[in-house]
């Protein structure tokens, strides 16, 4: 077992593309499984894989696809997290409100 070809195998499986990890991730499953695989190999192997997603267009769309859905994710994180700010300091205009009306009303009461 060589561990040069378990740290490219690691590498590669960091790419940020679903379909390039995949087919990694089955060249690991081969070797694993006694198929004769060498360092050089799996960098061809990767690599044409690598200029096939991108000459098919597929390597920055699923790249895109996923920041899209991660930067529409953190805005609705942040629209909540706004939404509970406000609900909280509209809480908090609340009770100062009701805190100056009480206050108002004590002062009405000791006839200030």
């Amino acid at each position: 077992m060589s561990y040069v070809l378990i740290n490219h195998f690691k590498g590669y499986l960091a790419a940020p593309n679903k379909e390039f990890n995949l087919y990694i991730k089955q060249k690991e499953n081969d070797y694993e499984e006694g198929q004769k695989i060498s360092e050089d190999d799996i960098m061809t192997m990767a690599e044409n894989k690598y200029k096939s997603l991108v000459i098919g267009g597929k390597w920055n769309a699923l790249f895109k696809e996923q920041k899209e859905m991660w930067t529409q994710d953190k805005a609705e994180k942040c629209r909540r997290e706004l939404k509970e700010e406000n609900s909280a300091k509209d809480k908090e205009d609340r009770l100062q409100l009701n805190n100056s009306l009480a206050n108002i009303e004590d002062d009405e009461d000791s006839g200030h």
